[in-house]
């Protein structure tokens, strides 16, 4: 009996499917690595938004909180003055009464130091250059000079000295604090002669430039004192 003809087999081709697997493989590898470099750019974009920047100066101080002002003090804003708190009072008399002390009733500074005058000056012309280093005058700025109470205030006034400053004068008499003395109270300057003239110490009642003496007026802060001299 003869045998049918066989079929013929050909070989199986396997390149196309290794290519196509190794195609396949490749592109799923090139996937991977992207999604790895997007995932890690994310997570530090996310890293950088949850941490606050240290350059800002910001505190996080919890829900709830009220928001804290990073600039601190110093930082050029004004700062208002709180209510109720009034400015400092302006300046005293120009000039007091010392009502104490062996020299008293004598006038002095706000300071309660000594003030004199010279004979025969009545522009401040006798005390210049070396003599204001002894006895310094008494200026003031361009407001009207003031005096405690037991002064007559129309007694005092200012002249213009040579160089523009403004000096107190009392009863016409220009006035001066020495340099010498020691403070509050002192009065060594009564009766100096010097170069510069015969100093003599200011009083409420000395005479002035005229030779007139003017009276004080009474008050409680004179009164109990020891009766008021007349200035030489």
């Amino acid at each position: 009996m003869r045998r049918g003809r066989e079929p013929v087999r050909h070989p199986m081709n396997h390149s196309v499917p290794v290519a196509r697997v190794l195609g396949a493989a490749l592109i799923g590898a090139l996937a991977l690595t992207a999604c790895k470099g997007r995932g890690s750019n994310d997570t530090l974009a996310e890293g950088a938004t949850d941490r606050p920047s240290e350059s800002s100066g910001a505190t996080n101080a919890g829900p709830g909180a009220p928001p804290v002002d990073s600039a601190g003090p110093g930082s050029g804003d004004a700062i208002s003055q709180p209510a109720g708190v009034t400015s400092a009072p302006g300046p005293g008399p120009t000039l007091m009464l010392v009502s104490q002390g062996a020299h008293a009733p004598f006038l002095g500074n706000a300071a309660g130091n000594a003030l004199y005058y010279v004979d025969g000056d009545t522009d401040g012309s006798k005390c210049t250059g070396p003599c204001l280093q002894t006895w310094p005058p008494v200026t003031i700025e361009a407001q009207q000079p003031t005096g405690a109470p037991g002064l007559q205030g129309a007694m005092i006034s200012t002249i213009t000295r040579a160089e523009g400053s403004h000096q107190v004068t009392f009863n016409g008499r220009p006035l001066y604090r020495y340099a010498a003395d020691a403070g509050a109270g002192s009065a060594n300057g009564d009766g100096v002669k010097d170069k510069f003239g015969s100093w003599h110490l200011a009083t409420p009642t000395m005479a002035g430039s005229t030779g007139k003496a003017q009276g004080a007026q009474p008050s409680a802060s004179s009164a109990g004192t020891a009766p008021p001299k007349t200035g030489g």
